[in-house]
This record gives structure tokens, C-alpha cells and sequence, in this order.
């Protein structure tokens, strides 16, 4: 993963510009002193008529995770704007400032654009249009889309003067290495106006590169999504308002309920998870993580992906399921890559558990009614490197309320500024703790414990995909 080196930003706020204020922790600074330097070296980032996707809250954590990257946001603000007049108003023009804009809210902008029938249109015609304004010409504009483009769409908008697209889909943490990334780019931009129409014109070729990779990136980082199990939508399932949002239920029966939260270190990962009903009524549920990072590993999960479907059509327990999974995966991958893996079979309606590994993490089982956790402790070797290799499995009863907690390496891994890691005993005493806190259970469980690693980690980046996986018996 590449890191963001904050080392170079300095950013100064008034806290005059910001909508929000104290109410929802955004950064001020006092006024006075520090107006002179904010007025020369203030970065905006002005997100317009986003409501639906930064509502308040999701705005203020935006600004706590900017905040924890030791970054003072300039300007952080959202609005509305159906004119040039009312966008001048919104905007500092003196400064470096970045307009994140949906292609309908170009649009509203646009003079004279009753001819034209398609949104697409419009918005370009509002991007011309702010490059000939008096005051708004040196605006950089960023565009954010529900959806990808099509290759015409990008170039299109990329001519009209838009520098990046931003997807729908990005965590808070995402947003927030990207704009830490654009505050960046703004200085070198301005500090390379003096090189003139040439280096304008190797920027505008690197970007319109970055926009094709960015795509190419997100295509398959979809791709990869649709090999988790599939959401399910239920007026059950635990509200994630005031979370992050990135836990998702996953499975729903009157036996069992499971939710997922995966969250890559790159565009895309390595860690993976499914499940599978049997015939007779039992579960089998899988959680494994890659030794690589990016499109190799994301391949070997695809193949892992169809492998165990393959294997679950003859065999459900840990052993024999591991044992032909290993062998199925020794024959292909051949790049010196292996996979850790749990697997868990739930049998007599969900009263009793078989378990195994493969040089995973060993899950975490929270007992309700002693209030208690135990490891199952039950591993053998990660899968790939020796073929025919038996691997062993254990079982243990459980009751209604009991929860299994999977998880890969990238969660007790995690380190802190003082490079001090997280480590396994602070995740099985964490978990009693969060399910006390968390009485909806489900992902609300996930996000607790999400939270508490943002603490812990203060903002250092993620050295590895973090995967977690809790299971309710109900």
C-alpha cells in the first residue's frame, strides 16, 4: 500500500468557514494571529450537494479521521449552489481550492443550457463555463459519481476541466486518504504554475492515466466484493447508523445470524469468507487471508472461492474440507503464495460446532451465560504449501446467545504510532466488553470493535486487509 506522507501538508483554518462547527468536532483554530497565514495558505475542499452521501455525522468522522492523520482540514464544508453568484459566495477563490461535485449539481450551474437533454451535457457545459468565470476560473474541480463512467464519460470530463472521480463506495477512511492526497497535489499544483502551458499539459495527461487505472482498480475491486456472501436486507438486522457503516449482515435463519466487515489495505485484497448451507440443515462458514496483497492475491481468492464451492458439494467437516481445499490450491498456485484459513461446521441445529484451521488466528468464543471466551483451538498448516497434508478437527456444544468472533492477522496486527501491536488478548478481552456495549448484536459488534481499533491505531495506516466475521446463535 502506498502511504500518504503527511510530513509536508500545513493547513491553517478560520473557523469561520466551517458549517458545522463544534457541534459535530470539526477542527477550529482561532482567528486573528493565525488569519494572515490562513488566508495565504487555506486548502477548501467544498463537497456540494452531497447530503446524501456526507450527512453531518458522516462529515465529522471524515474530519476525526483527518484529524487523527495529524491534518488540520481547511474548509471542510458542503452546501448547495444553483449559481455562479451563490458558489462565489461559498468559495474563497484566493486560496487552493477544490469544488467535489455530483454531475447534477453541475448541472444547475450550467447558463443557458435548456438545449441540452443529457446530464452529462450540462455539467460540461458548467465546467467550460467556470473556466471563462471572472472569480471561479481557478476552481479545480473534482467530480463525484454513484456509478463508473465509461471510458468516453471520463475523457470527456477530464477535457472540460475536472482533475479525479470519486466512486460512492469509499469508506470514511478512503475519503480521507484521498483528499489528504488532493491537498497535497493542490500545493505542487500551485507551485507549478510558474512551469506554464507545458506542465499543465503533462498534468492533464497524468491524470487522465491515474482515471483509467482508478477505474480499472474499482472494476475489479467489485469483482472481488461479489465473492463475499451475498446481504441480506432484513428489518432485523442491527442499524449501523452513527458507524462507519462497513459491517454487513450476511446470513438470517431462526438458528443463526452472521454479519462480515472487510476492509482492504489497497484497492484490493487478499483476506476472504463464505458460507455454505448443507442439505441436512447444517452450516459450513470459511474465513481466510492471503500471504499477498493487490490482484495476485485478489486472484488466488477467486480461485479459493471456487474451490470450496466445488469441495462443500461432497464434504462438510473441517478435515476433509481443508484437506481437499489444500490439495485443489497446491495444484495452481504456483507463486509461492499460501492461505491461513478457519473453517467451522455448525451441526444438531446450530447446538454444536466442529472446528479446524490452517495456520489461522484461532476464533474466539464468547459464552452468554458465564459471560466468558474461549479459543478453539484446533490449527495444522496453511494451505498450499504441502499437499496431502491431514489436517485434524475438534468440536464444542453451544447455547442460544454464544458467539464466534473469525478474524484474519490484519486486526491483531495493527500497530499505533509506537509501533506496539494490537495483538490477540486485547481482542478476546475486548469482546465481552463490546457485546455489553452493542445489545442489538450483529454488526453493531463489528463497528464496536472497529472503533475501538481506531483508538488504539491513531490514525497509523493499515499494513494488511482487516477482515472480522461474528456469529450469533440465536
Amino acid at each position: 500500500m502506498m502511504m500518504t506522507d503527511y510530513s509536508e501538508i500545513t493547513i491553517t483554518t478560520p473557523s469561520s468557514t466551517l458549517d458545522y462547527g463544534e457541534e459535530y468536532g470539526l477542527n477550529t483554530i482561532d482567528e486573528g494571529a493565525n488569519q494572515e497565514t490562513a488566508s495565504i495558505t487555506a486548502t477548501q475542499v467544498w463537497l456540494l450537494d452531497c447530503d446524501s452521501t456526507f450527512p453531518a455525522k458522516r462529515l465529522a468522522q471524515l474530519n476525526q479521521v483527518l484529524s487523527e492523520s495529524n491534518m488540520v482540514v481547511a474548509r471542510l464544508n458542503k452546501g448547495k449552489a444553483t449559481s455562479y453568484q451563490q458558489l462565489e459566495s461559498h468559495l474563497n477563490t484566493q486560496n487552493n481550492t477544490w469544488l467535489l461535485a455530483s454531475e447534477g449539481a453541475l448541472a444547475k450551474l450550467a447558463n443557458n443550457s435548456d438545449t441540452l437533454n443529457s446530464l452529462e451535457e450540462k455539467a460540461q457545459l458548467a465546467l467550460e463555463q467556470l473556466a471563462k468565470h471572472p472569480t471561479l476560473n481557478g476552481v479545480q474541480c473534482l467530480l463525484f459519481s454513484e456509478e463508473p463512467l465509461s471510458t468516453a464519460s471520463l475523457k470527456s470530463y477530464l477535457s472540460a476541466g475536472v482533475y479525479k472521480v470519486f466512486y460512492a463506495n469509499l469508506s470514511v477512511e478512503q475519503w480521507a486518504e484521498h483528499l489528504i492526497g488532493i491537498v497535497k497535489l493542490g500545493e505542487k499544483l500551485r507551485s507549478s504554475q510558474a512551469f506554464g502551458k507545458e506542465q499543465s499539459r503533462l498534468n492533464e495527461d497524468l491524470s487522465n492515466r491515474s482515471l483509467m487505472i482508478e477505474k480499472e482498480l474499482y472494476k475489479t475491486r467489485q469483482l472481488q466484493q461479489s465473492l463475499l456472501p451475498s446481504i441480506v436486507e432484513s428489518k432485523d438486522s442491527p442499524s449501523d447508523d452513527g458507524g462507519l457503516g462497513t459491517s454487513k449482515l450476511h446470513y438470517l435463519s431462526d438458528k443463526f445470524r452472521i454479519s462480515g466487515m472487510y476492509i482492504p489495505c489497497d484497492a484490493i485484497g487478499g483476506d476472504l469468507y463464505d458460507l455454505c448451507e448443507f442439505h441436512d440443515g447444517s452450516l459450513g462458514v470459511i474465513i481466510t487471508d492471503v500471504s499477498g496483497h493487490g490482484v495476485p492475491a485478489a486472484f488466488v481468492t477467486a480461485l479459493l472461492k471456487s474451490s470450496f464451492y466445488r469441495i462443500t458439494h461432497h464434504h462438510q467437516t473441517p478435515d476433509q474440507v481443508l484437506f481437499h481445499l489444500n490439495n485443489q490450491l497446491a495444484a495452481v498456485v504456483k507463486t509461492g503464495d499460501y492461505l491461513t484459513a478457519a473453517y467451522l461446521h455448525f451441526l444438531d441445529e446450530g447446538k454444536t460446532v466442529q472446528y479446524g484451521g490452517a495456520g489461522h488466528p484461532y476464533p474466539i468464543l464468547y459464552r452468554a451465560k458465564t459471560n466468558t471466551i474461549e479459543l478453539l483451538e484446533e490449527n495444522g498448516t496453511p494451505l498450499v504449501w504441502v499437499p496431502d497434508m491431514p489436517y485434524n478437527m475438534q468440536f464444542t456444544n453451544l447455547e442460544q446467545g454464544d458467539k464466534i468472533l473469525l478474524f484474519t492477522d490484519g486486526v491483531t496486527e495493527l500497530t499505533n504510532p509506537q509501533e506496539e501491536l494490537y495483538g490477540e488478548d486485547r481482542l478476546a478481552e475486548l469482546l465481552p466488553e463490546v457485546i455489553s456495549w452493542s445489545p442489538e448484536g450483529g454488526g453493531a459488534i463489528l463497528e464496536s470493535i472497529l472503533m475501538e481499533l481506531s483508538d488504539f491505531t491513531q490514525g497509523h495506516p493499515l499494513a494488511d486487509d482487516m477482515t472480522m466475521l461474528i456469529i450469533e446463535v440465536l
